[in-house]
């Protein structure tokens, strides 16, 4: 059993080994997976890109370094993408110099699937198990499920597939030891997400989006003019985005802004009035701004 540190300086740490530069967001994550969860079912969601199966990927080992018997079992959207979970973590194990020693012996096991850490206490069931959501979870014994990218388009594209996800995921509550642990990690990609079903039952969240502050209206096509609540320094800190089912970020030639460095806030007027059909959203404070700069948040959002 190693020496405690938090998440978030075993999180800094891998990055001063892998030359990142790790983000505020990051780390606001890593601390919420340790410290804010207070009930049993937890919600990360995060926006596209966030890096959400790198969070995953160091927690497993972060964790098995301080309790060699706890057991993992992680679902992802197929066996393909828990694979890759797996590789991940047991490459921060091989890797992390706070994981020394952590790596089974000859002999013990170390597969793609399942893998053991030295030390494990449990000869039946494996620290890590990594498979598809709609594979068979029976037979093993879990302290924490990781949920990780379970919804994705192909798995909730129909009504009937959402309905066998939910089915599925619901098994998880008959394997989890008492007192056990399910943590969600994901991105909505429906009205219906399961995020949103766990969140209404009380699960435990944190959702860092995109933007940290935001405000949407619906054109009527006469008002042009749009105030926001939230203070802004700089032209350039001020994103609009403008269309209909899916917006897009317009150059700043396309709006005047009024009200900078007011505390109150102030507004944009567009030089064209906004049609019914279309909404009008006002951003500012990107989460990740080093990564998420202007050209590259309107290429997404493109």
């Amino acid at each position: 059993m190693g020496n405690y540190v938090s998440f978030p300086a075993f999180y800094l740490k891998w990055g001063d080994i892998a030359g990142w530069k790790v983000p505020d967001c990051h780390l606001e994550a890593c601390d919420w997976v340790e410290h804010g969860r207070k009930g049993r079912v937890g919600v990360l969601k995060a926006f596209r890109g966030f890096s959400k199966s790198t969070i995953s990927g160091r927690y497993i080992p972060w964790k098995l370094r301080r309790n060699r018997g706890y057991r993992f079992s992680n679902l992802s959207a197929t066996d393909r993408d828990a694979a890759k979970m797996s590789r991940d973590a047991r490459f921060v194990i091989r890797k992390h110099p706070w994981c020394d020693g952590m790596k089974p012996e000859k002999g013990g096991l170390w597969k793609v699937h399942a893998f053991e850490v030295e030390g494990s206490t449990d000869a039946r069931n494996p620290n890590v198990t990594a498979y598809g959501v709609m594979s068979n979870l029976t037979g093993s014994r879990v302290d924490e499920f990781l949920l990780d990218d379970v919804e994705v388009p192909k798995t909730i594209r129909t009504p009937a597939l959402r309905e066998a996800i939910r089915e599925r995921i619901s098994e998880t509550s008959h394997i989890l030891v008492p007192g056990g642990k399910i943590l969600y990690i994901g991105t909505d990609h429906c009205i219906e997400s399961i995020y949103k079903e766990q969140i209404e039952q009380g699960a435990d969240l944190l959702e860092i989006p995109i933007f940290r502050k935001e405000v949407t209206y619906y054109g009527d096509g006469v008002k042009d003019s749009f105030v926001f609540d939230f203070r802004v320094s700089r032209p350039g800190d001020l994103y609009v985005a403008v269309g209909m089912n899916k917006p897009q970020l317009i150059d700043p030639s396309q709006y005047e802004i009024f009200g900078l460095k007011d505390y109150r806030g102030g507004c944009i007027k567009l030089r064209r009035k906004l049609a019914p059909e279309e909404r009008v959203s006002i951003y500012t404070l990107p989460a990740w701004p080093e990564r998420f700069n202007r050209s590259e948040t309107q290429f997404r959002m493109g």
